[in-house]
This record gives structure tokens, sequence and C-alpha cells, in this order.
């Protein structure tokens, strides 16, 4: 038995549900990799920051000033500076 245009229409729209569901489901993974990776590098390179600090005056000026700049509560929070 043949399908109906109506049938033919209703499975192929059903296919291209799953397909974008799919591809939505890639692009999130693909966007957590990069979030995840943009967070390794911050850790790290705040790290060097501080550790550099300690022994460098002028690492530990501009260590001074990034604090100084912040603006959010949370953020000045961790510094002790609220």
């Amino acid at each position: 038995m043949r399908k109906t245009d109506e049938e033919r229409l209703l499975e192929l729209a059903v296919k291209r549900a799953a397909l974008e569901a799919r591809m939505d489901a890639l692009t999130a993974r693909q966007k957590l990799r990069v979030r995840k990776h943009d967070t390794r590098r911050k850790i790290i390179l705040g790290g060097a920051l501080l550790e550099l600090a300690e022994r460098d005056p002028i690492a530990r000026e501009l260590r001074d000033r990034i604090v100084a700049s912040l603006t959010r509560t949370q953020d000045r929070k961790a510094f002790d500076l609220v």
C-alpha cells in the first residue's frame, strides 16, 4: 500500500525533529566544551598572576589594580573588600 503525501510529510517531519534534536545536543556539548576550556584558562592565568605577584612588584601592582577595579559584590567579597 502506498503512503499518502500527508503520511510521507508526517514521517519527514518526525525525522526532521529527531535530526534537529541531535543537532541541538551536539551544539550544546560543543558550547560546554568551549566554556570549560575558557574557564580552565582563566583559572590557570589567575593562579599564575597570584603566584607571580608574590615575588614581582610589577605583577603585585597589576594584581592590586585589577582587584581594586572589581565592581560585583560577590567578586569583591572573594578579596575581603566588602
